[in-house]
């Protein structure tokens, strides 16, 4: 008789508070995400070199050393921006399958009680056909 009282409190907390702890799990899992990648900071350094690599021409005016500075220096924000590129679309890639986790986790979320009955009546009619 008691196990029957436990079936409101078990179908109150099944969509309420279990709801409520699951978008917040789902919110540390995008706050995780957010800080693991460091967006923030990659979309502030965007146009840094990479690594911090670059050359600094201590000679005071020669054409061939600026020429090559430039171009190596340009070539080091070119593959920091292509590194940090790959890094955000990765970071988006994470956010995207995370949603379709949590979105599924949702679902199935919803409808574990109902198949978990149907399942426990489709097992009895089995047994004792």
């Amino acid at each position: 008789m008691y196990a029957l009282r436990l079936v409101p409190i078990y179908i109150w907390w099944h969509y309420t508070a279990a709801f409520v702890d699951m978008f917040r799990i789902a919110g540390n899992l995008f706050w995780f995400l957010w800080h693991f990648f460091s967006i923030p900071d990659t979309l502030r350094t965007f146009f840094s070199p990479w690594h911090r690599l670059h050359e600094t021409n201590h000679k005071k005016f020669d054409l061939e050393a600026a020429a090559s500075s430039f171009v190596v220096n340009t070539l080091m924000r070119i593959v920091g921006m292509i590194m940090r590129s790959l890094l955000i679309l990765l970071a988006f890639c994470g956010f995207v399958v995370v949603l379709v986790v949590v979105i599924a986790s949702f679902c199935v979320w919803i409808i574990l009680p109902f198949a978990l009955i149907g399942l426990t009546i489709l097992g009895l009619t089995y047994f004792f056909k």
